[in-house]
This record gives C-alpha cells, structure tokens and sequence, in this order.
C-alpha cells in the first residue's frame, strides 16, 4: 500500500477529518451565538444585570421541536445565569433572543461590579442535542461598568539577575500529595533521566486492572509517502503554508507539528505496516495497553490499516490490545457489522473478561438508545458479543439516563480547559451511578489551524488536571486524546515542532501519570526534573504581512495566557529560576511537584534549579519567544531537563 498515491488530503475532505472532533455530518443544525446584550443597556456598578444571547442556527437542519436550546451565561469564567425555556424548533438561518431566566442562585440576574469584564454565552452548553460543530458554540464581550474599581494588591516586581529576591507564591498543584509508591524488590526497569520517577515492568502495570488507551487516528501515520523529511509530505504539503496548491494558505497552514522524522524504508509496499509496529513499540515503553482505533470506514485505506493494526500488534506483543471504536460521524450502523465482524475473532483486539468485544464508538449520541439497543441484539444473534461503551462529546446525566440500558460503561470525550478539567473528577461518581466502566479523556492541547482556532489550556494546567481528575475520580480506564491527530494537536506521540523542537514531554509525563494511575499512589521521585510549557509568541501577535497567512485565528473557548511554566519535580527543597527576556524570577520550592509560572517575554527562556548557591539543572528552550512572525502559532512547546541534560532527543524502544 501507498498511502499517498492519490494524495491523502482527498480522503480527508472526503470524510470527516477536516472537521472531525467534534465537527459532525453537514446533515445537522449548527447553533451559534452571533451577540451579547445586557438588560439595563448600560449597567453601572451596583445594578442589577440580565444577560440576553440572540442564537442562531446556520446548519441546514432545524433544531428538534421539544428539545430545549439552552444558554449558559458567564462572567470572568464564572456561570451567573442560564436560559432553558426555549424548546420550539429553530429553522435553518432563522435566530432568536434568548434572556436568562434562571441562575445557580435561582436568580436569573447577577449585581454589577465596577470595571473591565468578559462575558460568555454558550449555546447548547449541555448538548442536548446534536450539531455538525460544537465548537463554535460561545461568544465572549468586553463590558464595563461605571463605578469605583478597588485597588488590586501590588504584585512585587522581578528581582534582577543574578540574586532575585522575589518568591512568589507556588500554584497549587490541585490534589494533595499521596504518600509515594514504595519500591518493590523487582519488575522495575532502569532509570530513565528524562522521567522523574523509575518506571515498573510492562508485566507489572499490565497486571494491573485499570487499563490506559490512546486514539489512534489513522490518517497521520508516521510516513505517509516514504520519502526523505526534508521533501515529504508533511513537510512539502502540510506544514508548508503554500501546499496542497495553498488549500490551508488562510491558517497558515494545516498543521504546526508533525511525526518524528522517519528515514525511508526499502519496502515502498509495505513500510507502513513496519512504522505500524514502531508506533505500538512506543506505546509499549510509555505504559500503555493499547490503541482506541477510529473506524471512519469499512473499506479502502482505513479500513486496511485497522487490520494491520491488530495484525501489528500480534507481532510485536500479544499482549497490546486494539479497542474497536466506529466513528459514527462517518459510518453507518450497517458498516458497524463489519467492523465487528473484521475485529471479533482476532487475538489482538481488546475484549472484557467475559469474552464480550469492547466497541465504544466515537459520537454514539448521533444514534439513539433503542437503535444501539437493537443493534447489539442483532450482533449477538449473529455469534458476537459486545460490550458497548459510548463515548459522547459530552456526559450530562441526562444521557446517561437514557443510554444506561444498553451500555456497559461510558466514555467522555473532555473538555480542553484548565478548569472544566478539574471539574471532570466528579465525572466518575455520576457514570458509576449508570454503568460499570468509565473510560476518562486526558487531551494537551487543542489547536486546530485548518479552522484557525484554538483552545487555551494554560500550559500544562488541562493535561494535569485531566490526569488528577481521572486519578482522584476514580476511573476505571483513560483514553489519552490523541495518539496522533495533528490536525487538533492533541497527540501524545513523541513528535516535532514546527521548527523541528523536541516534543516528547506530555508523553514522558503521562507515562509518571499512567503509573500513578494505575499502581494507585503517586510514584516517589527519584530523578529531578524541570519541565517547560510555553508558546513561541504572545497570543495578541499577528503575523507581519498576509504572506504566509491571510486569515485570524481566534480562540474557541478560555481566556488567553501568556505565560511560561515550569513543572518542578524535586526530591529535596530548592530554587527555581525562569530566566525571560532581562527578567529573571525565582520561586524556592519544597520537595515535590510543583509548578510555577511567570509572564512571557522575547527572547529564549532559561531555567535553573538551584540548591546551595550551585545550580543542579540549567538549560535554555527549544523555542524562541517571537516579537515577529509569519504564520500563527498557538500550540504549546515544551521540553525538560534533569542534571544528566536535556531531553531534546528521542531514542526508539
């Protein structure tokens, strides 16, 4: 096989890629909020405030008569009021006024408060029902109220370099530390020094009964066309603003990141099942038990690669399993036989201990429960036993309620914020109220440059709380979202920048999760590691010229950072120093993980751990903090260190 024979970019448009995750079929409303307005007109401090949203739907479907099209209302991040009363069926391109008539207080209004402030509306906040694109769905306004502003306290300014005398308070990390996972006698393997901890056996954490997948998005291989990385495609097409005949020219480019450079193989035919194993062998040496394998067909390419996928897998560990998960925004419930079918039998596919195939498909709300219902009888009727586990792009109660007959566990898709990831721990209490298996989603970033859009996680803060909640909220399994879906950013794949940095951290630190996760009590730390999250430019830069970029990206969803982080994992105290621009910042931290950030400034950022007047650890970023750029970049680089050196290099299990 030849996976670009006739341009993979063909087989993307032709499915769901280029608005898969969440974007759903076109056949779908699509509701919008297009203004804001507050009632009194113009408030001022002290008054009595009532949020209006006009919503409308620019799908080509009405939404459903019955159904209530609800609006979240919030304030600097905080939910005041919502509007839940709307239930007729809104036409295509028709909109409506929705006020507020109701609130977490009952009030349907909230007091004023003197100054600058951001308002969100967010249509069809709790999904009550299915659009072709659900992230698109708020709008946030700049208001101010008249009135008298209370100071804020004065924050201590940087002390300069090289004796700061500054020691801000650390961020918290969200969680207290457990006490740490005492060493066995055996099943460890050596110390890794770019890990802060010594990592167990592959046996040992297999043991184990949660279980750790990762998505696997199959148009993103390692390779798609075997040829040198300086002239493939990702290279020539999709980084490259100007490729695929300047399809992607308006964000700069279809992606920001790619794979990690894979010299050409002599087997044109079959190189792609060789790079099919090299990907389980890092799954393997991350800790994880195996691959969520999206179905977005039955036949052709896709389809291909699912089989090889299971036949990989036998070959390189019998052990690693292949999850079944259809994509139900690009087959049908008839294609769903198939799969089943093609998965069933083989040794390599991830089944639960009765025997029954687990088959958690992706957007499962897109078919009701009495067709799921039915579907797994006719499966059963046919020989195949299947265990379903849903997996929504969200899990309000109401769905549970609804699809707990039929599902065996459930699966959320996640948020990618840093607040409503903390928010996910109380997830697991709610669908063990329904089902025996929550499977929870832990996701990095969220950066989409084909829809010039993006969501703000706060440097690390969404995949750490996304970790701890699945961890605190007692989860059975975790998906990681994704193994390799660089058209959303979100994979965990050791890969590479878009000026070719390192970047490997969010899967050296989720194998330091993974552990946690699984052996139930944090790992101890017995390697000193600082790890760096920070963007390569502030998030109001925009590029020089409409060159390379003639459109805008904007944020989805969140309020904007611009800071840099540093994780800090310590087996003793010391200080920690971020090195930005001509400021330098220290923070003197106690033993443990901590994390610590400060604004960003041009230039190369440094950091050091100090301890003793010495320093144990200093090295500078990857990445450059631009004052000038070309295309945008709102993804998250990173990149770590330990005395032993950086960790800029990759080294195949």
């Amino acid at each position: 096989m030849k996976l670009h024979s006739l341009g993979i970019a063909s087989l993307f448009l032709a499915t769901t890629l280029l608005g898969a995750h969440p974007a759903l079929a076109a056949r779908l409303p699509d509701v919008v909020v297009t203004s804001i307005s507050m009632s009194p007109k113009s408030p001022k401090a002290g008054d009595v405030v009532t949020l209006k949203a006009v919503v409308k739907n620019q799908g080509t479907k009405s939404t459903p008569a019955g159904v209530v099209i609800g609006v979240q209302f919030q304030v600097d991040g905080q939910t005041v009021s919502w509007s839940d009363t709307y239930s007729k069926a809104l036409a295509v391109g028709a909109s409506v006024t929705l006020t507020a008539n109701s609130g977490p207080m009952g009030s349907a209004s909230f007091k004023a408060t003197a100054g600058a402030h951001q308002v969100l509306a967010w249509v069809n906040d709790i999904g009550r029902f299915a659009e072709s694109n659900v992230n698109n769905n708020t709008r946030v306004k700049s208001v101010s109220f008249a009135g008298v502003v209370t100071a804020p306290t004065p924050t201590p300014t940087p002390a300069p370099t090289p004796t700061p005398t500054m020691t801000p308070t650390p961020t918290p990390v969200p969680t207290a530390t457990p006490t740490p996972t005492p060493p066995p006698s055996g099943g460890m393997k050596p110390q890794n020094s770019c890990l802060p901890f010594q990592e167990y056996a592959t046996d040992a954490l297999r043991a184990k009964p949660k279980k750790v997948f990762a998505h696997y998005f199959y148009p993103f291989p390692l390779s798609i066309d075997n040829q040198p990385p300086a002239n493939d495609y990702y290279t020539v097409n999709y980084l490259n603003p100007f490729g695929e005949g300047s399809k992607f020219l308006e964000g700069g480019g279809f992606i920001r990141a790619r794979p990690l450079f894979m010299s050409p193989l002599a087997d044109q035919n079959n190189y792609w099942r060789t790079n099919l194993q090299k990907d389980i062998r890092r799954a393997i040496a991350m800790g994880l038990d195996g691959f969520s394998f999206n179905i977005m067909d039955t036949k052709g390419e896709g389809w291909d690669i699912a089989l090889a996928l299971l036949d990989a897998a036998k070959a390189v560990d019998p052990k690693f399993r292949i999850m079944l998960m259809p994509d139900m925004t690009a087959i049908s419930l008839d294609q769903v036989d198939v799969a089943v079918a093609g998965f069933y039998n083989h040794p390599s596919a991830f089944k639960m201990d009765d025997g029954r195939l687990v088959m958690s498909p992706f957007y499962a709300e897109g078919v009701t429960p009495a067709q799921w219902s039915a579907k797994v009888s006719q499966l059963k009727a046919k020989g195949y036993n299947v265990a379903l586990i849903p997996l929504g792009l969200s899990l309000p109660e109401s769905f549970l309620k609804n699809y707990a007959s039929v599902a065996s566990g459930f699966s959320d898709w996640g948020p990618r914020d840093e607040e409503n990831a903390a928010n996910m721990v109380n997830q697991g209490a709610l669908i063990h109220k329904y089902a025996g298996i929550y499977m929870a989603p832990v996701a990095p970033n969220d950066v989409r440059p084909k829809d010039l859009s993006y969501y703000e996680s706060h440097n690390s803060g969404s995949f750490r709380n996304l970790w701890l909640s699945a961890i605190n909220g007692n989860a059975d399994w975790v998906q990681l979202v994704t193994w390799n879906d660089y058209s959303e950013h979100t994979h965990f794949s050791p890969s590479l920048g878009q000026k070719g940095e390192m970047q490997r951290t969010y899967y050296d630190l989720s194998a330091f999760y993974l552990t946690w996760f699984k052996m139930g009590a944090q790992p101890a730390i017995t390697n000193e590691m600082l790890y760096y999250f920070h963007r390569r430019h502030k998030s109001n830069l925009q590029p020089a010229n409409k060159t390379k970029q003639t459109g805008t990206h904007h944020i989805e969803y969140g309020t904007p950072y611009d800071e840099i982080e540093v994780v800090a994992f310590l087996k003793s105290p010391g200080r920690v120093e971020i090195t930005t621009g001509s400021k330098t910042t220290g923070m003197d931290m106690p033993a443990g993980i901590n994390v610590f950030r400060v604004p960003m400034d041009v230039g190369v950022p440094s950091f050091k751990l100090i301890r003793n007047n010495s320093a144990v650890i200093s090295f500078k970023s990857q990445t450059e903090i631009l004052s000038s750029i070309e295309t945008s970049d709102y993804t998250y680089q990173s990149g770590s260190a330990s005395a032993a050196g950086t960790c800029y290099t990759f080294s195949e299990p």
